[in-house]
């Protein structure tokens, strides 16, 4: 089996609301897309969710673009791919590291593709590359952005009503207003459930952010994720408080896992495909977790539905897991499992949307990703189309 053409396409999907965080402006939905073709008709599909203004502590990790991605693709990768058999999968990734260091985000998108490939191939799920399914539903927690406190408690009633149990607050721009939010929503959801707080670094110190964890602590979050930047400035909060921490722009390697282990510098860490440059890479910072005691969960940036795929497949495989994940719960225009509850676009690109029972989302079952890619609808929402040959 040889790969013969490389088809990439910027798409761009109608999302639901406006998402925002610390430090985030860009509007979610424009990404790449990555088809490789082969001889015999075998076709694998990943996607970039790249996004320029997200990345590492203090540029240690950089944030990326649609263009990027591009531009790595056919100046760097095409030349390895194009003729290869996609079946000497960690010979391909080989070739394609030895030609430019990071880029994580466009490493995702053609290895992702690259393991759809193989497991259409076989005639198995993706997640047996990784292992096998340690879970068949995933739990989801719903992401509230930086918004007005009374469209956080409109939102929160909706998404309670569709089953939702864990709620994720962005936090870190307004202090005043992170603290009534957090109270808030603590006061209408009641105890029974479980309410994950991210600053996303936005808290400018150790100092700053003991305060606010002091002021929000009686609302008892299960978590404050990165409350500030960098891992020592972690590992100094994590001395002085007794709410969990959780890493997330400081943890994008198997490496770094360690050295938040090393230096107790928080008791979670959050995966995404995207952040790690790969599924293969994410398994390894699983792996690293689970040995070290670390507990995690998989986190998204708001992929279409076949970038959600790998999110799903990742979260059955990983071995570390013990927290709801934050991914979109992919559904149509004509067919929404959820209207609100992490519905992040009114359509997609899927031929189905995905299970939900619960709260959670069922792990689907078929070869490769498990959903058909409907590509009337990939023609719909593509801004642009290349083929490389």
């Amino acid at each position: 089996m040889k790969i013969t053409e490389i088809v990439c396409r910027a798409i761009a999907l109608p999302t639901r609301r406006k998402q925002r965080w610390a430090s985030l402006t860009a509007d979610l939905g424009a990404w790449v897309l990555i088809e490789l073709r082969t001889d015999e008709g075998v076709v694998g599909w990943g996607e970039g969710t790249a996004l320029a203004q997200w990345g590492g502590d203090y540029g240690r990790y950089y944030g990326e673009t649609p263009a990027t991605i591009r531009h790595i693709l056919q100046t760097i990768y095409a030349p390895v791919l194009i003729g290869a058999d996609p079946r000497d999968l960690q010979g391909v990734l080989a070739r394609m590291d030895a030609g430019v260091r990071g880029h994580h985000y466009a490493r995702t998108a053609v290895e992702a593709a690259l393991l759809d490939l193989n497991a259409r191939a076989a005639g198995i799920p993706v997640y047996q590359l990784l292992g096998g399914r340690r879970r068949d539903r995933v739990s989801i927690a719903h992401s509230i952005g930086l918004m007005p406190l009374e469209a956080v408690l409109d939102e929160l009633e909706l998404v309670l009503e569709e089953g939702i149990s864990t709620i994720k607050l962005k936090v870190g721009e307004d202090r005043a207003r992170d603290i009534e939010v957090v109270t808030r929503v603590r006061e209408r959801c009641g105890a029974g459930i479980d309410i994950q707080v991210d600053a996303n670094g936005g808290w400018r110190h150790a100092p700053e952010a003991l305060r606010m964890i002091e002021a929000i602590q009686a609302a008892e979050p299960r978590f404050i994720e990165q409350p500030v930047a960098g891992i020592v400035e972690l590992e100094q909060l994590a001395r002085w408080v007794r709410v969990p921490l959780m890493a997330d722009e400081s943890a994008w390697t198997a490496r770094d896992v360690l050295e938040i282990s090393r230096r107790s510098a928080a008791a979670l860490v959050s995966i995404y495909t995207s952040k790690a440059g790969g599924l293969l890479n994410a398994m390894r910072m699983d792996a690293v977790a689970q040995a070290c005691g670390i507990g995690t969960n998989v986190n998204g940036s708001g992929e279409s539905g076949i970038g959600n795929l790998a999110n799903v497949h990742l979260a059955a495989a990983m071995a570390s897991m013990t927290e709801a994940s934050v991914f979109p719960i992919t559904g149509l225009e004509s067919n929404r499992p959820t209207q609100t509850a992490m519905a992040v676009y009114t359509d997609d690109l899927l031929s189905e949307p995905f299970g939900y029972v619960d709260g959670q989302v069922v792990v689907p079952d078929g070869p490769g990703w498990g959903i058909d890619i409907d590509l009337d609808k990939v023609a719909h929402y593509t801004l642009e189309e290349q083929v490389i040959r």
